[in-house]
Formats: structure tokens, sequence, C-alpha cells
């Protein structure tokens, strides 16, 4: 199991790879579309070429959720992101529940302490339109996503988008 976060999750060996890769599976919690939002975001990152994991819908005993390979070498440290926001965040911790903060605000404070890290992603977001988006979230297969997931998501990463291009 891995142990930093809130959601559960554990690190297994891909089998049918040659190098016996990382992936992390990650269970979403309900309701949430955690799971199709990571395929998603990591999509768009793609389409960007925004460094990122590469991420998968999976499933674990019948259960649905996202798998994320790992990128990290042997001989690195991996960061967290929920480490670096405990640094920047005031009373950002183990505690602190997912509906605490939006994304887009937990993004407005990295932008805030590491304005020069996401400048060259910003400007990449900015030639993002809405037709990529939609394309990118028609993309998750039907029976991961209601029709009206796929809305809300269309609608929620526009959204993300104006917001961003404000920063």
């Amino acid at each position: 199991m891995e142990a930093m976060g809130t959601k559960r999750k554990f690190w297994y060996r891909d089998r049918s790879s040659q190098d016996g890769t990382k992936w992390l599976f990650k269970y979403p919690r309900p309701d949430t579309g955690e799971h199709w939002a990571e395929k998603i975001a990591a999509e768009i990152a793609r389409m960007l070429d925004i460094p990122r994991a590469r991420v998968e819908l999976a499933t674990c005993r019948g259960q649905r959720g996202s798998a994320t390979k790992s990128f990290r070498r042997e001989e690195e440290k991996l960061i967290h992101g929920n480490q670096i926001l405990r640094d920047i965040v005031a009373g950002y911790g183990p505690l602190r529940t997912y509906r605490d903060s939006s994304p887009l605000q937990l993004v407005r404070y990295g932008f805030g302490s590491y304005r020069e890290s996401f400048l060259p992603a910003l400007r990449k977001i900015e030639s993002l339109d809405r037709n990529a988006v939609r394309d990118t979230v028609h993309r998750v297969p039907g029976e991961w996503m209601s029709c009206s997931e796929r809305r809300f998501a269309i609608e929620m990463m526009i959204y993300s988008h104006a917001q961003l291009q404000e920063l």
C-alpha cells in the first residue's frame, strides 16, 4: 500500500512488460470520477507536451480505478504534490479532506510559489481550444462515464481553462 494521500492505492509490477514496470493503482472515492479525471488530465498534458505520468483506466478485482506508471528512476526521490502543498498552503495536511480546496485554488497556490515552473505549461494551455477538450473527454469509454458526468467534465475543463488563462 502507498501511505501518501487519502485514497486507497497500491503499487504493482506489470508482469507483461520486459522491465517489470511499476504502476500505482488508485481506487477513486465514491461518486467523484477521480479515475477518469486523472486520465483526462494526463491526456490533455500529453496533447500539450507537458511532462506527466502515463495514466490508464484500470480495474482491480472488479473495481474501477486508475493506474499510473511510475516515472521515477531507482536513484531518484519522488516528491509528492501533497508534500509541496503542505509547505505553501496554510493548514494543508493529512487531516484535510479533498473537498477543502478546489484544484484551481491549489494551482493558484502553486503558481504563486513556483511561478517560473508553471509558465511554460501556461503558455501551452493558451493554445488549447474547446474542441480539443471535448475530444479528450470523449476518448474515455462510455461505460466509464455517464452522459451527465461527461457533460460536467467538459464544462469543468472549459471553466478551468478560462480560469488558468487569468493567471
